[in-house]
Order: C-alpha cells, then sequence, then structure tokens
C-alpha cells in the first residue's frame, strides 16, 4: 500500500529525517 495514502506529506517529510 502506498504510503502516500496513509501518511500526509508533512508527516512524510517527518519519516524522511528519521529514515
Amino acid at each position: 500500500m502506498p504510503k502516500d495514502s496513509l501518511l500526509s506529506p508533512s508527516d512524510k517529510s517527518l519519516l524522511v529525517l528519521l529514515y
């Protein structure tokens, strides 16, 4: 399942910082 569907652009940015 696409993460974009579950996460908002802002949340995705946070994930990029974490990972």
